[in-house]
């Protein structure tokens, strides 16, 4: 067991076992006399505290890095290699769900499609919170989205849709959901004016969501009908899209329109 996987696990142990030998280094250097007595508690106090902040910042540390890798460079592998270390030392249950579906959406920008559907039907929704079963619904129908299965990503979002009209309203508030997966299945609806218009509000804070904005519009396009726009959106994307599967799936997209055309101006 490596460091990181130990403190995760034990992270009680950790944090206590440096403050209990300092509690007693101080208690028995200062047992002759009464007036030092609560300071082995204080230092002891502190130590833990310490010990905990410190704890806290270095695994945050690998998140963060993580999460630039996935944001800024588009590579969703090391998120999914740190979720799978939360998931395999977390305690709470709850927590193992989140992470769950987390990773699972990981893996599918990835391109590993069978093992993120397996971890999301896997979760067991019976007796959980209706905001993780709508979350699961949810993130099912935008893996299918990048399936490109378009019956499936329709039903699990209306599913979700159901299943949050029945939240009261403070509960609503607190639910979000992506205009990405919104935009596709109004395009698979045949809704594509009204599909173009909720992509182009995509937001791109990070060149992740740009990517996905631009991949959401190009399917949109192709769908549509509007293939010469469509196939430079995916030239872009496979340009921009670092090591999502999506990268790949818009090159090879492009290359095939591109060389259909080709063979069509020379007939």
């Amino acid at each position: 067991m490596n460091f990181r996987k130990f403190t995760l696990k034990h992270v009680t142990l950790v944090t206590l076992a440096p403050a209990l030998v300092v509690w007693g280094v101080i208690t028995a250097l200062t047992y002759s006399d009464i007036r030092y007595a609560g300071y082995s508690g204080i230092a002891a106090m502190a130590v833990m505290f310490l010990t905990s902040f410190a704890l806290r910042k270095y695994h945050a540390s690998f998140m963060k890095k993580a999460e630039d890798k996935l944001y800024k460079e588009c590579d969703p592998f090391p998120m999914a290699e740190e979720l799978d270390l939360y998931l395999e030392c977390a305690n709470r249950r709850v927590d193992k769900t989140g992470m769950k579906i987390m990773r699972a959406m990981m893996l599918a920008f990835a391109g590993e499609y069978a093992s993120s559907e397996d971890i999301l039907r896997s979760v067991e929704i019976g007796d959980q919170r209706a905001d993780l079963i709508i979350s699961v619904q949810y993130n099912l129908a935008t893996l299918y989205c990048l399936m490109n299965l378009r019956q499936n990503a329709v039903e699990c979002y209306d599913r979700a849709m159901a299943e949050a009209s029945k939240l009261p309203d403070y509960a609503k508030e607190r639910m979000k959901f992506d205009k990405m997966t919104e935009a596709e299945v109004e395009c698979y609806k045949g809704n594509c004016e009204r599909a173009e218009k909720i992509a182009e509000q995509i937001d791109e804070s990070t060149r992740l969501r740009t990517v996905m904005r631009k991949y959401t519009l190009a399917k949109i396009h192709y769908i549509s009908g509007a293939k010469s726009k469509a196939v430079e959106e995916f030239e872009w994307v496979a340009q921009n899209g670092g090591r999502l599967a999506c990268a790949a799936e818009s090159a090879e997209i492009a290359k095939v329109a591109r060389e259909r055309a080709a063979a069509s101006a020379a007939e």
